[in-house]
């Protein structure tokens, strides 16, 4: 068949172009995605270069974030950030990305600020 039909081959073709905007769309996205929150830390695990800070919001919400180097942002602190950060003191995060639970992914820490208490 000839004509104005699409073959196969230019159906995939066209998807995986798609594909790959709806990806570099969405990372481009993530980092536009900021979010100051002020938090008390509940407890931090580490797996390898993964790091994890739990934490409980002011209204009672309890929260993940990740604490990962990131070329784009240019940070490269997190182990610096992990180790200094202090289970049962309160903070103010900054953190870039979404919670996306079917891809297993957690917004990611960009700069933390002890808060005194008062």
């Amino acid at each position: 068949m000839k004509g104005n039909k699409l073959s196969i081959i230019g159906w995939l073709n066209i998807t995986a172009i798609f594909s790959i905007l709806v990806i570099v769309l969405m990372l481009a996205f993530i980092h536009i995605d900021r979010e100051t929150q002020t938090v008390t830390i509940i407890k931090k695990r580490s797996m390898g270069e993964y790091h994890f800070i739990y934490a409980k919001t002011d209204d009672g919400r309890t929260v993940v974030f990740k604490n990962t180097d990131t070329w784009l942002e240019w940070k490269f602190n997190s182990a610096d950030t992990q180790a200094k950060i202090i289970i049962g003191e309160k903070y103010k995060v900054k953190t870039y990305g979404w919670r996306i639970k079917v891809f297993s992914m957690y917004p990611n820490i960009v700069k933390t600020e002890w808060v005194r208490r008062k």
